[in-house]
């Protein structure tokens, strides 16, 4: 009987070993970005203090994830983990499906206490971004919260990435998001609507396979 039970845990000990996990990181020019860090941005500075979203629906090849994952910045364990070791596709939403929102409130990455829910009319936030940018000496704050899955307002975004045997890592980088703050568009987004749409459109396009 203990020899079966020892069996079983080292079964299940060589299953959970033999999954691969893909690092997920954040990027601003080549840099990997630090919580609260200045970084120089242009011809300012800029301080990164929040970057939250959702990755969901993933599948790596022809492997779909039983889990997703909610990466926050601040978190030193952010990474999908796979069954595969190479990685020739992969394809995930950016944010949470309608059906999800639809239903309401969840648990695990899904639960409210992480930040990420507006409201039963709003639903879940898909992509926050918050820091502040220094310019001219004047410290103006941002906030980038993007979501909404009602009235023509729907910010997921459905992502494919071509892959190959030297891939380590998934990727987002910030550039072209961080790069709407020398314009004259609003620096606020908090509810659904058009500019959210824009925004999730610039960041369907910032995500590699490195």
């Amino acid at each position: 009987m203990i020899r079966t039970i020892f069996i079983l845990i080292l079964f299940v000990a060589l299953r959970v070993s033999a999954q691969d996990s893909i690092p997920v990181k954040v990027m601003y020019d080549r840099l990997e970005l630090q919580p609260g860090k200045t970084i120089l941005f242009q011809n300012d500075s800029i301080r990164i203090d929040v970057v939250k979203f959702y990755l969901t629906n993933v599948v790596v090849g022809e492997s779909e994830l039983s889990s997703g994952l909610l990466f926050d910045l601040e978190e030193d364990q952010n990474y999908l983990l796979t069954p595969v070791s190479q990685i020739d596709e992969v394809q995930f939403t950016l944010g949470v499906d309608s059906l999800t929102n639809a239903n309401g409130i969840s648990g695990g990455i899904l639960d409210p206490i992480h930040g990420m829910y507006w409201s039963w009319q709003s639903g879940y936030i898909n992509f926050k971004l918050e820091g502040i940018h220094f310019e001219n000496g004047i410290a103006e704050e941002f906030s980038f919260h993007i979501g909404g899955f009602l009235n023509g307002y729907n910010c997921e975004r459905r992502i494919q990435l071509e892959g190959s045997s030297n891939v380590s890592r998934l990727e987002l980088d910030l550039n072209s998001i961080l790069q709407t703050l020398s314009t004259d568009q609003a620096k606020k987004i908090m509810s659904p609507g058009k500019r959210a749409m824009e925004l999730a459109d610039i960041l369907a396009g910032s995500f590699f396979l490195r």
